[in-house]
This record gives structure tokens, C-alpha cells and sequence, in this order.
């Protein structure tokens, strides 16, 4: 049986996702460039999101995901994860969210901002991660660089962890990025914290003190 104050947290959604969605459409008409995916970053690229050097004089509530690159979405995933960012936004309205850009859960993250209007920053291990992981080794067998890009051309922001490089100071890209998630993001949503790079990332967000939710199926 829902509750009374079912439907007016509905109606806070969508007006919510309206008008980030206006504001998306904002600034991508104002930055041509951020189709390009390949050509992109804008000039935030090497400043976390929130700094001087964002539009907002304020730093933003963040949520970052992190989680299997074998997830599949679901109907209850969906609703779970809605449930959760309607209720932060009652405390924390300039809500945005971050994602790894891997597929399976981040790319869940990626699609449900992306869907419910909110900003979202994508944080890439490298140049060349797209077209290793999505282009020649996609878990699902074909070349989905191209819905990378497209999935890629709606960040607000679009950060290339270690650049060119595969490693940085001896460690992979991969769990670079996950350090960067962790010093950027106020919480986290996780599914999936046995793979070896959600529990790098978990580990992670335990040492740094910060809140994470499981998605359990």
C-alpha cells in the first residue's frame, strides 16, 4: 500500500527533472563541443566538479556508482535507485550524480541520470578506455563504442583520470579512477562488491569514512 506522501515525492521528481533537463539542454547549446566525445573535455576536465572553475558557485551533493559490468537493469533496480535519489533531494536539491562509465551498473547510473534530468559527471580511467572496453572487449561481444560516445556526449562533465596513461604511479587506470570517485562523490550506490573493481572501490570508500548503499537483487 503506497503512502500519502507517495505521489507528492513523485510530483517533486519530475519537476525536479524538468527543469535539470532544461539546464542540461542550457548548457549543451552553449557548448557545441560536448558531442564530440572523443575531442571532449571541456575546459572543467582536470577540476573536480563543484571547484571555481564550474558555472556554480557551490559544490554540488554528489552520488557516484559503482558496481559490475555484469549487471543487467531491472524494473525493482530502477525503482530502488529513484526511491533513493527522491528522498536526497529533499535534503540535498542540488543533486548530481557520477559515473566510472563502465558497463553493466555504471552504465545504469549513466542512463537513469540522463533519463531523470540530473547532471551528471563522468569520471574515465583514460582516452582509449572506451575503445578497449566498450569498442574491442564489450562483455556483450559487439562493438558498442558508439553508444559509449552517445552515452558519453550527455556528462556535464567528462574527466580523463590519467590521461593517455594505463598507469599511473604503478596502478592500473581502472582503480585510479575509482580513488577519484571516492575523493569527488558524498555516497555511493553499489551493486556487486565481490568483482575485483567494485571491491577496490569499496575498500576504498570504507578507508575514506564515506556513506554506501548495496543494491541487493
Amino acid at each position: 500500500m503506497l503512502s500519502v506522501g507517495v505521489p507528492v515525492m513523485l510530483v517533486v521528481w519530475g519537476g525536479w527533472a524538468l527543469v535539470q533537463r532544461q539546464r542540461n539542454q542550457q548548457w549543451q547549446r552553449s557548448n557545441p563541443t560536448a558531442n564530440l566525445a572523443d575531442s571532449w573535455p571541456p575546459p572543467t576536465a582536470n577540476s573536480p566538479p563543484g571547484t571555481s572553475a564550474d558555472m556554480d558557485a557551490s559544490p554540488p551533493y554528489i552520488i557516484a556508482g559503482t558496481g559490475s559490468r555484469s549487471f543487467m537493469p531491472t524494473d525493482l533496480a530502477r525503482a530502488w535507485l529513484h526511491r533513493h535519489l527522491t528522498t536526497t533531494m529533499v535534503a540535498h536539491p542540488d543533486l548530481e550524480l557520477m559515473s566510472g562509465y563502465a558497463e553493466g551498473w555504471d552504465e545504469f547510473i549513466a542512463r537513469e541520470a540522463i533519463a531523470s534530468g540530473l547532471p551528471l559527471h563522468a569520471a574515465i580511467p583514460n582516452r582509449g578506455y572506451g575503445r578497449y572496453y566498450w569498442g574491442q572487449h564489450s562483455l556483450t561481444g559487439r562493438d558498442r563504442l558508439a553508444e559509449f560516445n552517445e552515452l558519453l556526449s550527455h556528462a556535464k562533465t567528462v574527466v580523463y583520470v590519467c590521461g593517455n596513461d594505463v598507469y599511473r604511479g604503478g596502478v592500473h587506470a581502472n582503480f585510479v579512477r575509482n580513488q577519484y570517485l571516492v575523493d569527488h562523490a558524498n555516497e555511493f550506490v553499489v551493486f556487486g562488491s565481490t568483482s575485483r573493481g567494485t571491491a577496490d572501490c569499496v575498500r576504498r570508500i570504507v578507508l575514506a569514512n564515506k556513506t554506501y548503499r548495496m543494491f541487493l537483487t
